[in-house]
């Protein structure tokens, strides 16, 4: 037995745009986004997705297309590739993906480690904050080579805080695999202070100069999980036949291979 079919839908899903006034007003500004071009592009991008010869099963429904959509400003064709590509890695690396529930043991353990809490407060300009309190950055590299093109959200900025003197130096091979513009968007930094300059204050952890404990955001997050139990489980659902000649799969293939050879040598250096 499936999940809900309200994730699958083949027509429209009767979803409303919970979006504020201003919200609005910079969608439409940034990304072209109103309710015909929306309405439009998600019932195009929806009907792409059931005649797909290499996609078995996938979450049609407004909220998950509109990810991708979003991502690349309204362009049906490149939302269409960016999906392509989330599907295949989903297919390649299932262990990446795959049983994310917060149910499952080793992900809770993580997710009470602090290693990736969203803020429970939007910053100023109505974006989500998103802290990881990482001990290793072998996932780093891994997130970074089908990031750009593979997963649908509009990255703004990363900022490193207090890394160590091994880590710095990995930081700048990885900031290599990066396009310009992404490059400019990261920011190293060495204390607290610097970090309240770049995130407003009021929405950090009390362990970083806000109000409400790091525990408390991650028992926040927990509960948003659980109240989406289902939506998470959907995804697990995804699935696609992968032509493992494409050159995307083996442009992929190389570049990991290419950066775990690449990460050794730092490390013997």
């Amino acid at each position: 037995m499936g999940c809900d079919s309200k994730f699958f839908p083949a027509e429209d899903d009767g979803y409303r745009c919970g979006l504020d006034e201003e919200t609005r007003r910079v969608a439409s500004s940034e990304l072209r986004e109103d309710e015909a071009a929306r309405a439009a592009a998600v019932q195009q991008l929806r009907d792409w997705v059931l005649r797909h010869p290499a996609i078995r099963k996938c979450r049609t429904d407004s909220v998950f297309l509109l990810r991708f959509l979003r991502s690349k400003k309204f362009s049906v064709p490149l939302a269409q590739e960016m999906l392509e590509r989330y599907l295949t890695v989903r297919q390649l690396y299932p262990l990446w993906f795959r049983g994310l529930s917060a149910d499952e043991p080793v992900v809770r353990e993580i997710l009470l480690a602090g290693y990736l809490v969203p803020l429970p407060e939007r910053d100023e300009f109505g974006r989500r904050v998103i802290l990881r309190c990482a001990g290793t950055y072998s996932h780093i590299f891994q997130n970074c080579l089908y990031f750009q093109k593979s997963t649908p959200m509009r990255h703004k900025s990363s900022t490193f805080l207090n890394l160590p003197h091994y880590a710095s130096k990995f930081m700048e091979f990885f900031v290599t695999l990066l396009n310009e513009k992404l490059k400019s968007r990261i920011k190293l930094i060495s204390n607290t202070e610097e970090l309240q300059k770049i995130v407003n204050i009021k929405i950090l952890p009390k362990e970083y100069g806000g109000e409400m404990p790091l525990s408390e955001m991650i028992d926040k997050f927990l509960l948003k999980l659980e109240e989406r139990r289902e939506a998470i489980k959907a995804l697990d659902e995804m699935e696609m036949e992968v032509d493992q000649k494409t050159k995307f799969v083996t442009d992929l293939e190389d570049e990991l291979a290419g950066v775990a050879g690449s990460f050794r040598q730092l490390e013997v250096d």
